[in-house]
């Protein structure tokens, strides 16, 4: 089963807590974080030449989350598409501990790979014939390189669980904001300089990119009554479409098409054609009447239900994925700045959602003094039945991170969902996911 079944060793009590203190915890363990951006790599040359590639990002953080993301989302493809995978998979807690250890085995794994990649980078002859980009080129360089953005990746993953336990939100999301924020303000910096009364566009982006923000909230606020993800095929669509587009073949090959003054027709009738084929097969990946049954312990009528509430979000969170993103191509090609240069509607829909999971959070911690974790999830469907089951048992739950993680499905494993319950409702709570659990088996993820 893809749950892991409530063991008493495995839940955490938050600490009893205003939601002001977590705020408070949540900026004290972000700092760190974000301090790690200014601090360079160790024995790289300080004043690197502004035309070396990554001048500005060989710091502590050069990898960021990306080791993170990767190794858990090997892992899970792999508990996904093996016989042993899906073993440990449905062998409850104790395989899921196991899966995760072995997600961060991997991260580490590939922090090393990079870290050597990019110090071997930096001893290429042809940069140093212009500069001098390392101290002392050679092993002891590459093996402290690779030390210490090993050692940075398993303090980030701490970091993360840290803010998970005593923050706001699911750590790694804010961890994630925090980079946005980072690499924004360098972005607010140049925009500040373009922002004056005659440059009307700029602000007129500004506003437009509040509005987009202000649909989005009202769109997935629209959903929740349902207890169904707001996109049931995630925002892998737009994704994809994007890395196809800016693939060097296919621009290139889009290179002569038909032009209206700005506007290139093509880029942008392939680009709707591409999220509207991808959102097809993404719903059919994550969110259709079989994966439905295979993801949920529920009733055929039940499943049925589901399934149409599903297929019917479906042209709607399409119309939203499309319709944002040729926005913000067509407004690139009329009017280009550092700001919608910088973004893209993907983006803005992620840090939507993580504003909107810890805005849910800050909420059910002003009602609840005192909560506890019953139950972790990667299964979003199931996180969503859950919540929906509590809630008619009268108990008010939280299911921590899941609107960032009903954008990605099991390719976002990284970020877990943490359901919590008030700690006086723990053990009917547990009653409930019990009674739920004790359906039939879900097959796969």
């Amino acid at each position: 089963m893809v749950t892991d079944p409530p063991a008493e060793d495995e839940d955490r009590a938050a600490s009893p807590s205003s939601y002001a203190t977590r705020l408070l915890v949540t900026a004290l363990l972000v700092a760190p974080y974000l301090a790690g951006h200014r601090v360079p790599l160790p024995g790289v040359h300080p004043d690197l030449p502004t035309y070396v590639p990554l001048a500005s990002r060989l710091t502590l953080l050069a990898l960021g989350m990306t080791p993170l993301v990767t190794g858990f989302l090997l892992v899970e493809l792999f508990a996904l598409a093996t016989t042993p995978g899906r073993r440990l998979r449905t062998a409850g807690s104790a395989g899921r501990g196991r899966l995760n250890r072995a997600a961060l085995v991997t991260s580490l794994v590939l922090s090393a790979v990079q870290a050597l990649g990019i110090a071997m980078f930096l001893e290429t002859p042809s940069w140093q014939s212009a500069e001098p980009m390392v101290d002392a080129p050679g092993w002891p360089f590459r093996l402290l390189l690779m030390a210490t953005l090993t050692a940075v990746t398993a303090a980030v993953f701490a970091l993360g669980n840290l803010l998970s336990d005593y923050g706001i939100g699911n750590g790694f999301a804010l961890l994630m904001l925090a980079e946005v924020g980072w690499s924004s303000s360098r972005t607010w910096a140049a925009a500040r300089e373009e922002l004056t009364a005659d440059n009307w566009p700029l602000s007129l982006a500004l506003f437009a990119a509040v509005g987009l923000v202000a649909l989005l909230v009202r769109f997935v606020w629209g959903t929740e009554e349902t207890g169904t993800p707001p996109f049931p095929q995630g925002i892998l669509p737009a994704q994809l479409t994007f890395a196809a587009l800016a693939f060097p073949p296919v621009r290139s090959g889009l290179g002569g098409s038909l032009r209206v003054g700005s506007f290139a027709i093509a880029p942008l009738g392939v680009t709707l054609f591409g999220i509207l084929l991808v959102s097809w097969l993404a719903f059919h990946l994550f969110s259709s009447r079989p994966r439905l049954a295979a993801n949920l312990p529920e009733t055929d009528e039940v499943l049925d239900g589901l399934a149409a509430v599903l297929r019917r979000r479906l042209v709607a969170s399409t119309a939203v994925l499309a319709a944002g993103a040729l926005a913000f191509l067509a407004w690139n090609a009329w009017q280009p700045n550092s700001v919608t240069a910088h973004f893209t509607f993907t983006g803005l829909v992620v840090a939507t959602m993580i504003g909107l999971d810890v805005r849910d959070q800050i909420l059910f911690l002003s009602r609840h003094r005192r909560t506890v974790r019953l139950i972790q999830l990667d299964n979003v469907h199931l996180s969503y039945r859950l919540v929906v089951r509590l809630r008619e048992e009268g108990i008010d739950a939280l299911a921590r991170g899941q609107k960032l993680r009903s954008l990605t499905y099991f390719f976002g494993a990284l970020f877990k969902i943490d359901v919590l319950v008030p700690a006086d409702r723990h053990d009917r709570a547990r009653e409930v996911l019990a009674a739920l659990e004790s359906a039939p088996q879900v097959k796969v993820f």
